[in-house]
This record gives structure tokens, sequence and C-alpha cells, in this order.
């Protein structure tokens, strides 16, 4: 139950930001007023993936919790879940392809990471919108 409930949540919320994250750069008032702010920085650091907006932290934090309240699971698997969204999130905004990343651990190279991600935060880059998974 614990495992099963951290990949939907993780599944689920990577699904919705996927979509939170397209249309951020798809509309262009929310991409230069609320979006460009996560963008402020060309080369992004580990902690960089928290830097957002407040109205976009709002959608984030939506994004993230939904699938918990939909799939009604254990407050532990939650904060399970949110302590691996949390090393996705550091990793991929570390700007180092390490090793160890959580990535590393998806199977057939689903994953996303530093490496894809980095280009991505040049704003006049319009793709990859995924966050752990690079299926969307």
């Amino acid at each position: 139950e614990l495992v099963g409930g951290v990949v939907a949540c993780l599944v689920m919320a990577d699904f919705l930001i996927y979509w939170e994250h397209y249309f951020m750069h798809r509309i262009p008032y929310l991409r230069h007023n609320i979006h460009s702010v996560h963008h402020s920085s060309l080369h992004p650091f580990s902690w960089e993936g928290g830097l957002v907006h407040p109205a976009e932290d709002l959608i984030v934090v939506a994004c993230v919790a939904t699938p918990a309240f939909l799939l009604q699971i254990h407050p532990l698997t939650f904060w399970l879940f949110t302590s691996v969204w949390t090393a996705f999130l550091v990793e991929e905004h570390s700007g180092h392809d390490v090793w160890w990343a959580p990535y590393h651990w998806l199977p057939f190279a689903m994953g996303g990471g530093a490496t894809p991600h980095d280009p991505h935060h040049n704003l006049m880059v319009h793709k990859n919108f995924g966050f752990v998974l690079m299926v969307w």
C-alpha cells in the first residue's frame, strides 16, 4: 500500500504538473508575469525548483496534493511521496547529472533530471514540460 500509493501519486501529480507547466509556457501572460519568476536564472541551482511566483506555488501545491486526497492515502504515504517529490525537484534543478539521481531509479529511461531540464530554463525553449516522467 505504501509503495503503490507513492507511485500512484507520483504519476498523477506528474501528469497534473505537466499541464500546469505547459500552460504556464503557452499562455503569454502567465509566462511573462508568473512563470518568469521560476525562470529568472538561466542556470538553475538545486533549490531554485521552489523559486516560483506565489500564484504558481498555489497551483503547484494543488497539483501535488490532489492525487493524495483523491486516492485517500495514509498520511505516512503522503509524507513519503512529498519527500520523494522534493528529491526529484532538487536534483532536476541541480545542474548536475549524477549517478545517484532519483531519475536513474526509473525504468526505460523515462525520467528527466538535470541534463534535459537545464536548457529548458531558457524562456525561448518551449518543450520539456514534464517533471518526473518524460512520457507526457
